[in-house]
């Protein structure tokens, strides 16, 4: 088969099983390659959607651990199958997708040989090093590394006062990095140590890798503009065209859903994806606007010209751009989504959307206009331009559905919000204390429960006091109890209207399953330990949920 009966014939049903699956059909998806398979036996587009469809269905099978289990299982068979029947034809991306399935099955052995398979056979593919250093990250909080990281912080503390830093731990579960990766740390050390001549030598050498060669001049635009903002050297750059598309960006509706450690928000992200006019944005947490570095942290600067500067350089290089070498697993999280973007579906719209913020951003300074009322309508527009390439134009009237991307202690960064609600999930204390113990059971309870309460108390107390500061913004801030959202439908209903949804468009319960969801509520009735969970009740009364 030559390319174009390909894109003729395959493409289509490939992108009709990822419709499938993203309406949560994933029998008929499965049917749909499965059909195709017997007709195009060979077809590696279509065995890795194959898998896609198995490990879609993993992710989304709410409270049957041994099922979810199952279909991570089921997809591990059909990437390996390509693996071995087709090991010279195989992409990267089965070896990463492998990777990532025995991370879901806690098969971190496994998933390193593999993922350091993947590497060497293509050393140049910078998401294969991001998951392996997912996989280090893993590796660093099991059980075993938790008592090496306990035992060694014991004595580092003893001898110098203080615990373990990052930098210690990679020395103990070191990163590997893309040839990519170290191009661009070339290049932003030298940034940083004043090298320009030599931080655009490297940068000209990364963009101009195949990868980056359709965004190549609007990256090179936006780097010049940080050399000339961050330095006074005169640089002459390299003659550039950029793409005669101009960005308008336009509102998108949205609605975030917002948690603080497992609080319920995930049954608030299931149920609002079953409404057909609701686009989920990722099921990732997305760290641009709350992550380390990100616009959070970039607008905490905003009132000091230098460090904002500085923090801007590393915004630009772990958050926007990607190609950066992390140290830390947050470090890593934001440079993974950055990687996604810069070189995902919408490349062009996204360096785009970068270049127009940094244009307004060092335009407001040489203004001298930049505070944080300006930050926050410059962060605005970028963030539209972000999702707006998520939706199709028969989409641009859906509402796009954002996955904690706010995290409640952190609210007032709603500011940097237009056309937006957000619902917050708060939860019975005794009940979240359960859940985090149950998924830390390295946790010592008599340790963790006071750090517990102080926190929960802070948390609730510091969104009480953001609401004040939120006059504007705050109609559009929902405070959600996750107990009533998951047993009343009417209150269910209620919330949704009041975001703004119809309920006839609600497809019936696909994603949410009330009756899962309820299992969560009373936990803490069946804990081993009732006196702690006595302690809370009475520390945290105010906050215990009452049915009655």
């Amino acid at each position: 088969m030559n390319e174009l009966q390909k894109n003729n014939e395959i493409s289509p049903i490939v992108l009709q099983s990822i419709s499938l699956r993203g309406q949560g059909n994933w029998a008929e998806a499965d049917k749909c390659i499965d059909t195709a398979l017997l007709e195009y036996p060979s077809d590696i587009d279509l065995l890795t959607e194959y898998a896609n469809v198995m490990m879609d269905r993993a992710y989304w099978s709410e409270g049957n651990h041994s099922r979810r289990m199952q279909y991570y299982l089921d997809a591990s068979e059909r990437l390996k199958a390509i693996l071995n029947t087709y090991p010279e034809l195989a992409p990267a991306t089965v070896y990463n997708k492998l990777g990532l399935v025995y991370i879901k099955l806690g098969y971190f052995d496994d998933a390193e040989s593999i993922i350091k398979t993947g590497m060497s056979k293509y050393p140049e593919n910078i998401e294969l090093f991001i998951t392996h250093g997912r996989i280090r990250d893993k590796l660093r909080y099991n059980h075993i590394s938790n008592l090496f990281r306990g035992f060694i912080n014991k004595y580092v503390k003893q001898l110098f006062d203080k615990a373990t830093s990052a930098r210690i731990e990679n020395f103990l579960f070191p990163y590997k990095y893309c040839l990519k990766t170290e191009v661009g740390h070339n290049c932003y050390q030298n940034f940083k140590k004043g090298n320009i001549s030599g931080s655009i030598n490297s940068f000209l050498k990364l963009v101009d890798l195949n990868e980056l060669s359709d965004t190549s001049d609007i990256w090179l635009d936006s780097y010049y503009q940080l050399i000339r903002a961050s330095t006074n050297e005169a640089i002459i750059p390299k003659e550039n065209y950029l793409p005669s598309i101009e960005l308008k960006p336009q509102s998108v509706k949205k609605i975030l859903v917002s948690g603080m450690g497992w609080s319920g928000s995930g049954a608030m992200l299931y149920f609002f994806r079953d409404f057909n006019t609701v686009k989920l944005y990722s099921v990732e947490e997305d760290k641009f606007i709350n992550g380390t570095p990100s616009l959070r942290t970039l607008r905490d600067t905003v009132d000091d010209l230098a460090r904002f500067n500085d923090e801007l350089i590393d915004f630009f290089w772990f958050t926007l751009f990607g190609f950066a070498k992390y140290s830390s697993a947050s470090e890593l999280c934001s440079t993974r989504t950055a990687i996604k973007r810069t070189l995902g579906n919408h490349p062009n719209e996204y360096a785009l959307a970068v270049n127009l913020f940094l244009k307004e951003i060092y335009s407001s300074i040489q203004e001298d206009s930049l505070g944080k009322l300006k930050f926050d309508s410059i962060s605005s527009k970028f963030i539209n331009a972000v999702l707006r390439p998520a939706l199709t134009k028969q989409q641009y009237e859906q509402s796009i559905l954002l996955n904690n991307v706010i995290a409640i202690h952190d609210i007032s960064l709603c500011s940097m919000l237009d056309n937006f609600n957000i619902l917050c999930s708060f939860r019975d204390p005794r009940a979240q204390f359960v859940s985090i113990m149950e998924s830390n059971p390295h946790y010592k309870e008599s340790l963790f429960c006071p750090l517990f309460i102080r926190n929960y108390r802070n948390i609730r107390a510091k969104f009480l006091l953001d609401l004040k500061e939120l006059k504007i913004q705050e109609p559009y801030i929902h405070s959600v109890q996750f107990e009533e959202f998951v047993l009343d439908e009417e209150y269910r209903n209620s919330i949704t209207e009041r975001i703004g949804l119809d309920l006839t468009c609600h497809r019936g319960y696909i994603f949410f399953d009330p009756k899962v969801s309820e299992k969560n509520i009373y936990n803490y009735k069946k804990y081993r330990n009732q006196k702690i969970i006595q302690k809370i009740e009475t520390e945290l009364s105010e906050y215990c949920w009452d049915p009655n």
